[in-house]
């Protein structure tokens, strides 16, 4: 007997260790796997592309520009390479920066598209949208429903006006209240930026139906005058921004909201007086005066994109949205440390609502 159990004393041993080995071998298996997979996706990319304007006139050349970084935010380590393809006209070079020119092309819409490549990198594309418009209307002109970009406009929502149905998507441009010494520059770089950015609506109805544009509302407390200079004509708005409607269009939002700007983009009228439960939030509040031009600009260029209240799109939408800015910060040493603050706490202003 005491044979047979030094035996299998023994064989229990040889399990055991038999065991270990498999499960340390196993272990350090999952461990690289999982160091490897990190690893990957840390490096995988995040790219965001814009033109210059979305409208172009007839026989011209627009700027495209993509930013990249990698899933964590940072520049890519590796040498990236661009290679743009359009369904009209010509690319001049495959850089980051390009020049797209139109001067051949037929009034219409046009679409870009940009493939990012680095080495041991997996590819990342990004589509965009421009019209070529002309003086006349051209009947023939066809909407692009496959891809449902949908373009931005802007358009002054004066006091009791209800908000226009049909639109794909309506944003609001808001104030949580008055300038102070500290947020008036802020306020007037990004009214400037809305009223120079953002085609007026009816420049748009032209060309595209309603369902594929997003129309930015700014509440104002009268009809604005006829001013072309867009310094002036921001200090009008900041004078006669209507404040009260302002607040009462952010009281379904959760926080404060008392500095801004703040952009809001949902599939619905915000004053319809029901809680709107997908929608997305851009804070300005803690953006320098200087990146507030490119903040909306970008903002608004990634809002107008097809089901962006779609839970499943909101994180990429994020990501697009902070690749642009940090690029952007990069090249501004002296609001990096600001800005990299703020995406940090990008989590609580840019999100879909669980209410």
């Amino acid at each position: 007997m005491r044979i047979s159990s030094t035996v299998s004393f023994h064989s229990a041993l040889m399990m055991m260790a038999y065991a270990t080995s498999v499960f340390g071998a196993l272990s350090t298996a999952y461990d690289e796997t999982l160091e490897a997979e990190t690893k990957a996706r840390d490096n995988s990319l995040i790219v965001s592309c814009s033109p210059e304007t979305p409208l172009v006139s007839l026989g011209q050349s627009v700027r495209l520009k993509v930013w990249v970084t990698t899933s964590n935010g940072k520049l890519s380590p590796a040498k990236l390479t661009y290679e743009w393809s359009v369904n009209g006209g010509h690319i001049r070079g495959q850089t980051a920066a390009v020049q797209w020119d139109l001067k051949n092309a037929k009034p219409g819409n046009y679409v870009a598209n940009v493939r990012v490549t680095a080495p041991g990198v997996s590819v990342a594309e990004c589509a965009l949208q421009i019209f070529v418009e002309s003086i006349e209307l051209n009947s023939d002109i066809h909407t692009n429903d496959e891809r449902g970009m949908r373009e931005s406009g802007r358009s002054f929502l004066l006091p009791k006006q209800p908000e226009h149905k049909g639109y794909g998507l309506i944003s609001y441009f808001l104030l949580g209240g008055p300038p102070s010494e500290t947020t008036r520059e802020r306020y007037l770089k990004a009214i400037e930026a809305y009223l120079l950015l953002l085609p007026d609506i009816a420049r748009l109805e032209r060309y595209f139906a309603p369902s594929e544009l997003n129309i930015t509302y700014l509440p104002v407390d009268g009809p604005p005058p006829a001013i072309t200079d867009i310094k002036l004509l921001a200090r009008w708005v900041l004078e006669h921004y209507d404040y009260p409607r302002s607040r009462h269009l952010m009281r379904h939002l959760p926080g404060d909201n008392r500095d801004g700007p703040y952009i809001i983009s949902a599939s619905s009228a915000v004053s319809t007086g029901v809680p709107f439960s997908n929608y997305l939030l851009q804070n300005l509040s803690a953006v320098p005066p200087s990146l507030a031009e490119s903040w909306v600009k970008e903002f608004m260029n990634q809002a107008a994109q097809e089901h962006f209240w779609e839970a499943r799109s909101l994180p990429q939408l994020r990501l697009k949205i902070r690749t642009t800015i940090a690029v952007l910060a990069m090249a501004l040493p002296a609001v990096l440390n600001s800005l990299d603050s703020y995406i940090k706490r990008d989590k609580l202003s840019l999100r879909d609502s669980e209410n």
